[in-house]
């Protein structure tokens, strides 16, 4: 990551303090996805920002900023140092006994598949083949599957010398389907609709991408077309996942 002349500004910049740490973050990320067999306008972007910390005088600032520039280095750090000294004169805790940092460490997502390697026209037609697969009958309305990534690298430096290297791979995969009859509508989802993993395409697989796609479909049909509960008491059996959040 290039963030060498932030680093220096920031530096040149920060007045004597306690503590501080700069966490400097690049993201970048692509967005695929094919809804009723069309191709969604694809998405691709970069974000990045740096979010500091400040302890001084027994006060706690933050301040964050996507203007990596030297005004926008410069108010980041006055907005910490307002905002720590704002505090000191009502802390609960004493900021001295926040945990800092001690370690220095590189850290990289495991990846066997990377997302270049397989061609974007490739990953397109896959999103069309769980499309298909989805529309199985007249009674599913709406159908779609995406595909995304996103890559994070994030630097952690302290006023200690701590240097915290990450690097994230994030893939976002999914697919749902929603079916209806008359006034009921029901909707069910896949291959890690709703969900992130690290890692690479290798992952599609585990999760059922796109394998489960039709059993998706067949699902909402199912629960579309299933008799209302009856009325009255009845016996109720909750599998451990509701029923963790039946008690929640």
């Amino acid at each position: 990551m290039n963030f060498e002349h932030v680093i220096k500004m920031f530096k040149e910049m920060m007045p004597a303090v306690e503590f501080w740490s700069l966490r400097l973050v690049t993201e970048d990320y692509e967005t695929l996805n094919v809804r009723e067999n069309i191709v969604q306008p694809p998405r691709l972007g970069r974000s990045r920002g740096i979010h500091l910390s400040v302890i001084n005088e027994g006060g706690v600032g933050y301040a964050a900023t996507s203007q990596l520039t030297e005004a926008g280095v410069r108010h980041s750090i006055d907005q910490a140092l307002r905002w720590a000294g704002s505090n000191a004169r009502h802390a609960l805790f004493s900021a001295a006994d926040m945990p800092r940092p001690q370690r220095s460490g590189v850290y990289r997502s495991q990846v066997n598949e990377s997302w270049d390697s397989t061609a974007l026209e490739d990953k397109l037609a896959w999103l069309m083949d769980v499309n298909r697969a989805l529309k199985i009958d007249d009674r599913i309305v709406d159908w779609q599957a995406h595909l995304n990534r996103c890559d994070s690298e994030t630097l952690l430096l302290t006023i200690d010398g701590t240097e915290i290297e990450q690097y994230f791979n994030f893939l976002i995969p999914g697919f749902a389907a929603v079916a209806n009859r008359g006034a009921q509508t029901q909707s069910r989802s896949g291959g890690g609709w709703g969900s992130s993993f690290q890692g690479g395409l290798e992952l599609l697989a585990d999760y059922g991408f796109p394998d489960a796609a039709r059993q998706v479909a067949e699902e909402a049909i199912a629960l579309v077309e299933a008799p209302e509960c009856p009325t009255g008491r009845q016996s109720l059996l909750l599998m451990p996942s509701q029923m963790m959040l039946q008690i929640h």
